[in-house]
Order: C-alpha cells, then structure tokens, then sequence
C-alpha cells in the first residue's frame, strides 16, 4: 500500500479524522493571522520609504509646489563614510560634504542643521561667486537619530537618512532643490552585513505642528532636503544563521511522531526548550519592542512544537487504551487502537510539516520584495 492509500486508510478512523480537522482548523487560523500580520506591517514599511524617496507621489502638487516669494538653493550632497552605525540603537555617525548653488540675499550656509542629529563639525571648504551665483561647499560630520526599520528582520532594508533644513527660513523664503547629477556617485559607504544600493536624493515640506511659544500665527513649514542612503541584506545567509535554532527545533519535534511515546516528550520538549532560546537571541539583535519576521517565524516554530506535544499525549492515550483492552483479552480494539495511534501520528506529521514550510515560506517572501526599491536610479 502506498503513502496516499495509508493516509486514506487512517482517515476511515473517526478519531483521526476528528484530529486532522482540529490540526487543518488551527493551522488556518494561526497561518492566516501571521500572513496577513506580515503583509501589513511589510507593506507599511514600504509606504514609509516611499514617503522618504518619492514625496512626489504621497504628497498633492499644491504641497510640493515651490512658493512664488522663496529663494530656491540648488543643493548636493556626497557621502565621505559612515564612521559608526547601530540600528539597534537607531543611530549613526557620518562625514559628509554638502554644497550650496543659490541667486540672492539669504544664506543657505548660515543656519542649515541635520534633523533629528547633531553636527559635530563644520568646515566651509569652498566659498566662491561667479556673477550673480554663489556657492559654498562644507564638510560636515553628524550624528544622527534614525528609526531603523526592522520589522523584515532578517530581510530587512535599510534607508539611512540624513535630512538637512535651515533652522530660520521658511519654505516661503527657501526651498532646496536636490542636485540630483552631482549627488550620485558614491562609493565609500560601508554598513557592517548589508549591500550599498545607491543614493536618492529629495526635497519634501516639514511641517511643524507648534507655535514653539510664538503668539504670532506664522507658517511653520520648512524645506527639507533629503539623503537617502539604500542598503539591502546581501543574501539569506542572515535568515538562516538567525533562525537556525528554531528551524531545528521543528525538525527535531517533527521527527519525534516517529518514534516510540516513551522517547519522544524528551525529543520535543527539549524542541521546545531550543526554540524559546532562539526567540531569546533574536529579541536582542532589535530594539526593545520591535516584533520582526524573524520572531513571527520563530513563534510559529514554537506553536508547531507545542502541536507535535498535544500530538503525543493523543498517541499517549490511545497507548493507555491500547493496554487496557489487551489486559481484558479484547484482541480487536487492541488492534484497532494500536492502528489508530499511528495513523494520527502520521497525518500529524503531514498536516505540520506542510502547513509549516508553506506558511514560513510565504512570510519570507512577503518580506523579500521591496517595491521601493524601484525607486532607486
């Protein structure tokens, strides 16, 4: 008798049928939510790039329209290197030089600031005319508070940004206008496991929702220019190393259906044990409170185990049954039972181990793909 006419066989028997149902249900369920919970927060990872990149298509014409009265400062930026960077930490330090083409009065070299960062130096290098055009050119070296998005760990991208404004100019007396030609050729940007992809550089308004004091009404829009550095995981060679604990940890409690009750509680709860240790490792390679795909991998793992241990007490049972009848002479529900116990085991093992790898696989692939990555030049 082949696989397929076993698996037919067992499910004649009411009880493995009634398990199988349970096992399918569950499944479903748990999978479904995990699914959908990947897709959501993967595709709100992607909006938000997209927002940082390509404010053109989040924002309406009227907001990014440049105001008639602002002085438009034509602005480039080449990044020298990342001296230090934790995303765990969501901060970075970095040398950079950025320059400045503007017609007119107001400075853009004066009061420009990093957002959300800290400039710890700044040098003009260059401080030129040629007619009516000025120009500057500074080197500066920042720290900055960027939130790493890593909810795609260990599959994630990362966008460093580093966002520049002028700390007196609104957005109606300057705007920046990105030199996209002259902010392209980058090649000295290392960060420690990932792949450099490439520059993007954008202008976008910041508002500010407070008066910050002032009682006078003012508009509290600002220009923003916008550096985004885009970094890709280099293979799955992370995924793997990350999660190979927990991907054990399954193959272990998956092969315990096959071996005698009595050995297998060791074989599964010690699944259990090393499951719940690669949850411990790779909650400490994120930020406090971030939930990545590697815990919602890592979690189904440990929904699996628990499965294939419900799945044992179900064989213990019908073990118990099994014995109770032979003590009575009942050769024939002894046999049945006998039957029983091990059909269930392996529907168990079908249902979990397909269930498993489809579910697991989709998740990873949901978080492969990065649409914004199209945006790249």
């Amino acid at each position: 008798m082949g696989y397929l006419g076993e698996l037919k066989e067992a499910l004649r028997y009411k009880e493995v049928r009634k398990w199988s149902i349970f096992l399918l249900a569950v499944m479903a369920i748990v999978g479904s939510y995990m699914i959908f919970f990947a897709y959501e927060n993967t595709y709100q990872e992607f909006d938000t790039f997209k927002y940082e990149i390509a404010p053109n298509e989040t924002l309406t014409p009227g907001e990014m329209a440049i105001p008639d009265s602002a002085q438009k400062v034509y602005t480039g930026i080449y990044i020298d290197r990342i001296k230090s960077a934790s995303l765990k930490d969501n901060i970075y330090s970095a040398d950079f030089y950025v320059w400045f083409r503007w017609t007119g009065d107001r400075n853009p070299g004066d009061n420009f600031q990093v957002s959300s960062g800290t400039i710890e130096k700044k040098e003009l290098i260059n401080n030129s005319t040629h007619g009516d055009e000025k120009f500057a050119l500074y080197k500066v070296s920042a720290t900055i508070s960027d939130n790493s998005e890593l909810f795609r760990f260990p599959e994630d991208d990362q966008l460093l940004l580093l966002n520049i404004q002028d700390k007196s100019y609104g957005r109606d007396e300057l705007v920046y206008v990105p030199d996209n030609e002259s902010s392209e050729n980058i090649f000295n940007v290392v960060l420690s496991g990932y792949h450099y992809l490439g520059l993007i550089v954008a202008e976008k308004p910041l508002y500010y929702d407070s008066a910050m004091g002032n009682n006078i009404e003012e508009d509290n829009t600002f220009s923003q220019f916008s550096a985004g550095m885009f970094f890709s995981r280099e293979e799955l060679t992370v995924l793997l190393f990350s999660l190979i604990g927990s991907f054990a940890a399954v193959f272990a409690a998956l092969i315990s259906l096959t071996i005698p009750y009595k050995n297998r509680y060791t074989v599964s709860v010690s699944a259990l044990f090393v499951g719940i240790v690669n949850m411990v490792l790779i909650t400490g390679l994120v930020p406090n409170g971030v939930i990545s795909i590697a815990h919602l991998i890592s979690s189904f793992g440990l929904f699996i185990i628990v499965l294939t241990l419900l799945e044992s007490i179900a064989y213990h049972r019908f073990e118990y049954k099994s014995d109770r009848f032979k003590d009575k002479g009942e050769k024939d529900r002894v046999k049945r039972y006998k039957k029983v116990s091990k059909m269930q085991d392996k529907v168990s093992l079908i249902i979990l181990a397909t269930g498993y790898f489809l579910i697991v696989s989709t998740i990873i692939i949901i978080a492969w793909f990065n649409p914004a990555l199209n945006y790249l030049p």
